[in-house]
């Protein structure tokens, strides 16, 4: 039999035996008393803030919301604080001077957004802000500026790229010489970059996928052509070359202005000294004195030979300096050239379709194309003309093909056939024809059989300018201004067909209205006929004292009285504009000026003895005018400042024809 066990008596708590390092444990009916906290950064609420007082937008928005919001990760977010931070500074005056460091260094890491939306406000922001920004304001920011464009024209996404190109656009205009400074030495990657303008030009290489000389050495290739893949749409790339140009026509000086630019004199003149004498034809205003500037005569050879002395030291050390910037042209043109003609072959058959239509997109990039070799090609011209004055003149072979072969490839589809509304095609005639001149020009100086072969583009481009000067419909004030050096190199180089181009010329004169574009063409008409007087190469003055074009030059003399008229009463009109009149007024002293050294020279060259006897009697209105009721009305002449009427009058000087100084006085 087994043993029984003994029943456990009841307990009424049972012992929880205790483990080898545990705690007490806590009753089951016990509390727990602990709490968590944890700090949420609220640095203001906005609903708290009393906004009665501050700066706010539509929105109720302050200044530092606005800041905060451009760091969002939401783009919209970000977007609205920039056109939040526009209508800022579009309604508060003021705010601009007080908070200029926030309003700029805010928006500045957004050129690289990854959001179209938000890149397009970003332009559109610093578009209105750099407007209301003065020189000396925004100088400061110039650089960090340009170093975040330059580093969106350096990213990783070609959408940010093309956007960053409409804010170098706002900086060209802006710090034009900062932005370009340096740009010769991104053509040799041996140079660190460190200056603006080489960033950008690499930056330019990288986008149009061509390297320079020193990248196809240091990667051991031999090939002159393009080394990068980079296939960017028609839009796109018209958009880089577009930029491209805007660069290069800052960094050479060659933005458009309203006077003709001097570059193409450099071609008529075979003495540095000579040019420098030319160039001061019509620069400024003649003195104020009556007596000096009548006693005042033509510079005789003395004072010539004296300036040419002085400067002859100063000239030299200019052209040796300025050999590098000169060649420097001629080498971005070489590493340019394999890109830029790929992009005008399939570029150029899509000018004009079979059906006869425009393509506005590829006419627009063919032009873009060929306004960057002239930008290049007119100071590689330039540069040869220079030095061949110098005693180790420059050859020209290597230019000379690159135009040649440029030209060939254009020769048959320009000059295009157009009509009254093809403007952009009128405006590919325009570069074309001046491509042809710099190519005339240039031959000159080479082998006969060279220049025949720039004869060939000669006779079709002097045609088409001839027709474009006599129908008015076709030639436009801005397109006329652009062709003002084509014609000046043409004119002035001895070629067949330059006569009938200044017969052209001096006729279309007549037919203009008062308007400054007729100021120009005065300008360039009077620099020709006074040409002989300075010295030019003698192979220029051809065309300009053919026996063809004496009459007209007669006439376009004897015109010039109706013009000063004209001019004159526009000077003093209350309805022109206080530019119109200034520049009336300074029209006034050049054409006084230029008809008094007409005067003084008498040589029959251009204006013989008979047509300046005929000048008198045509000059007489401007003084005083024989009214059959009122009898002698004083011109209009009387009413300008009192310096025009000195000269006025020492014009007239000893001509008996004109009236005194009494009678021409109110």
């Amino acid at each position: 039999m087994g043993t029984k066990r003994k029943a456990t008596p009841a307990t009424d708590f049972t012992k929880t035996k205790k483990k080898l390092g545990k705690g007490k444990q806590l009753s089951s009916n016990a509390t727990d008393t602990s709490f968590k906290a944890k700090t949420i950064a609220m640095p203001q609420q906005s609903i708290l803030l009393d906004r009665t007082q501050s700066v706010t937008t539509r929105r109720r928005q302050t200044l530092s919301d606005l800041v905060q919001n451009t760091r969002h990760h939401a783009p919209g977010v970000r977007k609205d604080a920039v056109l939040g931070m526009l209508e800022l500074i579009t309604t508060y005056e003021g705010l601009l001077q007080a908070e200029t460091t926030t309003l700029l260094n805010s928006v500045l890491p957004l050129l690289s957004d990854i959001d179209v939306h938000v890149r397009a406000a970003v332009a559109r922001y610093l578009r209105t802000l750099l407007d209301q920004m003065s020189m000396e304001m925004f100088a400061p920011y110039a650089a960090p500026m340009l170093l975040l464009t330059t580093s969106a024209m350096s990213h990783i996404a070609m959408a940010v790229r093309l956007d960053a190109l409409g804010v170098l656009a706002l900086l060209l205009d802006k710090v034009g010489p900062l932005a370009t400074d340096g740009w010769e030495s991104g053509l040799d990657t041996s140079v660190a970059a460190d200056r603006h303008g080489q960033r950008i030009l690499m930056a330019f290489f990288a986008m149009l996928g061509v390297a320079a000389e020193a990248q196809r050495a240091k990667a051991g290739i031999t090939t002159k052509k393009s080394t990068a893949s980079i296939e960017l749409p028609p839009a796109d790339r018209l958009k880089v070359l577009r930029a491209l140009r805007h660069f290069l026509r800052v960094a050479t000086d060659d933005t458009p202005m309203p006077r003709m630019p001097m570059w193409c004199f450099h071609a008529t003149f075979p003495s540095p000294g000579r040019l420098e004498h030319f160039l001061q034809l019509f620069a400024k205003a003649p003195p104020a004195g009556p007596l000096s500037w009548v006693e005042q005569s033509m510079p005789s050879v003395t004072t010539e030979s004296l300036c040419e002395a002085l400067l002859a030291g100063a000239r030299t050390e200019r052209v040796n300096s300025s050999r590098a910037l000169e060649s420097a042209y001629e080498r971005l043109a070489h590493i340019l050239h394999a890109s830029l003609l790929a992009t005008l072959l399939d570029s150029l058959p899509n000018v004009v379709s079979p059906d006869g239509s425009l393509s506005s997109v590829h006419a627009d990039l063919v032009t873009a194309i060929l306004d960057v070799y002239l930008v290049l090609w007119r100071r590689i011209v330039a540069a040869y003309l220079s030095a061949s004055a110098t005693q180790r003149p420059l050859s020209p072979e290597a230019a000379c093909a690159q135009q040649e072969q440029l030209l060939g490839y254009l020769a048959p589809h320009f000059p295009a056939a157009t009509g009254s509304s093809d403007s952009a095609l009128v405006r590919l005639n325009g570069v074309y024809c001046e491509m042809v001149a710099l190519a005339t020009v240039l031959s000159q100086k080479r082998s006969p059989t060279s220049r025949n072969k720039a004869q060939m583009h000669l006779e079709p481009a002097l045609a088409y300018l001839v027709s474009l000067l006599s129908t008015d419909d076709r030639l436009s004030d801005e397109l006329y201004e652009t062709l003002l050096p084509t014609f000046w190199l043409f004119v002035t180089t001895p070629t067949e067909g330059s006569a009938d181009l200044l017969s052209a010329l001096l006729s279309h004169f007549q037919r203009l209205h008062m308007s400054p574009l007729k100021a120009q063409a005065f300008h360039v008409l009077a620099r020709l006929s006074l040409l002989h007087t300075y010295g030019p190469d003698p192979a220029s003055l051809v065309a300009i004292h053919h026996a063809q074009v004496r009459g007209a030059w007669q006439a376009w003399l004897l015109a010039l009285p109706r013009m000063l008229w004209e001019a004159s009463t526009q000077a003093v009109s209350t309805r022109a504009t206080p530019e119109a009149a200034e520049g009336a007024l300074e029209l006034i002293t050049h054409m006084i000026e230029f008809l008094r050294l007409v005067t003084l020279q008498a040589d029959g060259v251009v204006f013989d003895h008979a047509v300046l006897r005929k000048l008198e009697p045509q000059m007489q209105p401007l003084f005083s005018v024989r009214h059959p009721k009122r009898g002698m009305v004083p011109g209009p002449l009387h009413k300008l400042p009192t310096h025009v009427q000195h000269m006025a009058r020492a014009l007239a000087g000893k001509n008996e024809a004109l009236p005194s100084s009494n009678a021409s006085s109110p």
